[in-house]
């Protein structure tokens, strides 16, 4: 990564517009040399380490108009002031993307860069998602297109298989309505069996794990049970007082 200030200026035509954080008022550049100075100072005095990979297959064109939208992953080390020594240095992560409008076409081809061609950029906007952090699924610079779209969005949860209530043989969704089921019918202190989860065939030789929710529910039961024989016999000790 060469960061050649220069070589990005030559992109861009003379008053182009960098927005570099929407709705920012500090954070819009206009004209070239402006924009030159910002990424001297921003990019290339704190960005080192850099890693980037450009999503060339997600690149946008518009058949009809000169704009463009661009993807890229990168992560860099950048140098943070005004910090504690060991927290000058952090390790960020981001992926952006951009929206590029093209100015026309008028050179001739002499005028033509080899470098850059004739298509310069008039307009820059950009939008960046930073990825640090245990919630995000990083795959790394090196994964297949197909991991990375596989990668960037979450699927839906699936639901829990239906639970079967031995006493009546209905089926429910979760053992939270059967639950509210067993409660409506003051059965709140069937047995446990009642809770019977549908699951895959499994091998008959093999010892069953141990269903550690359905334990606690039946922990929950003989509390139950007992606070009610508690009450009971509250009932009766006043009773004979009386």
């Amino acid at each position: 990564m060469t960061q050649d200030v220069e070589r990005i200026g030559r992109l861009l035509t003379e008053d182009a517009v960098y927005v570099e954080r929407c709705f920012d008022k500090r954070a819009t550049f206009r004209g070239r040399a402006a924009m030159e100075r910002y990424w001297k100072v921003q990019i290339c005095g704190t960005q080192t380490d850099i890693q980037f990979r450009h999503l060339s297959h997600e690149m946008v064109r518009d058949v009809d108009q000169p704009i463009a939208v661009v993807k890229w992953l990168a992560e860099f080390q950048n140098r943070r002031d005004k910090r504690t020594p060991d927290q000058t240095h952090k390790r960020v992560r981001f992926c952006q993307m951009a929206k590029l409008i093209f100015a026309p076409t008028t050179t001739t081809n002499d005028d033509v860069d080899d470098d850059v061609g004739s298509h310069k950029i008039c307009y820059l906007e950009e939008y960046a998602q930073g990825m640090m952090g245990n919630s995000f699924r990083w795959t790394g610079f090196d994964a297949t297109d197909d991991e990375l779209w596989d990668h960037i969005r979450f699927e839906p949860p699936k639901p829990p298989p239906p639970v079967d209530c031995q006493l009546c043989g209905q089926s429910f969704s979760s053992r939270t309505k059967l639950h509210m089921m067993l409660m409506a019918n003051n059965e709140s202190l069937a047995p446990p069996l009642v809770l019977k989860r549908k699951r895959k065939e499994e091998d008959p030789t093999t010892t069953p794990p141990t269903n550690n929710k359905m334990i606690r529910m039946m922990i929950r039961m003989m509390t139950r049970m007992i606070n009610e024989k508690k009450k009971i016999l509250l009932l009766l000790l006043l009773l004979i007082i009386k």
